[in-house]
């Protein structure tokens, strides 16, 4: 099945992207603070945002809970990134994984794509990874933008990041 949807960010054209296996680089990761969940009766949690571009340029991204879970997608994200643990032995793991390969499994969420899954990327025959350069990688440390640079950052961040950012619990 193919899915099409708005890329709002850039343009009002319609981007098409099948449902399956992509592979992709990852271009931003963001600290997007404590959030809200879908359930109102959990406890809110801290979160990360990670972008994905696919081949073509569409970008896709997805929130993630902080949590060290074998069980968790940032764990799956991290195996899939930097599948040699020892190579952020004592670091913060997060912004090593900018500009590198992951593949993602990407299915329907009513009209618009989601990530479902990460995997390493030469678990699957995928066409070529896509090629970014570093000034199009972004990594946003602290939730808190202020001032012009701020402003000037938040407006390169992917839309769903934007709006993930809006949504954080301020404390």
């Amino acid at each position: 099945m193919k899915i099409s949807f708005n890329k709002k960010l850039a343009s009002t054209q319609s981007v098409t992207l099948a449902e399956g296996r992509h592979a992709g680089v990852i271009v931003q990761i963001a600290n997007l603070g404590v959030q809200p969940g879908y359930d109102t009766t959990k406890v809110p949690a801290a979160t990360v945002g990670v972008v994905i571009q696919l081949t073509g340029g569409v970008q896709i991204a997805k929130m993630m809970r902080i949590s060290d879970s074998p069980l968790s997608a940032l764990f799956a994200f991290l195996d899939a990134a930097l599948p040699d643990p020892d190579a952020y032995d004592g670091d913060d793991p997060l912004p090593l994984t900018l500009g590198r390969p992951v593949a993602i499994e990407v299915t329907m969420n009513g009209q618009y794509p989601k990530i479902a899954t990460f995997h390493r990327p030469e678990a699957f025959e995928l066409a070529s990874t896509p090629v970014v350069s570093a000034a199009e990688l972004l990594l946003l440390d602290d939730p808190e933008l202020t001032g012009e640079a701020g402003k000037a950052l938040f407006l390169k961040l992917h839309r769903d990041i934007r709006s993930w950012l809006s949504k954080r619990i301020r404390g």
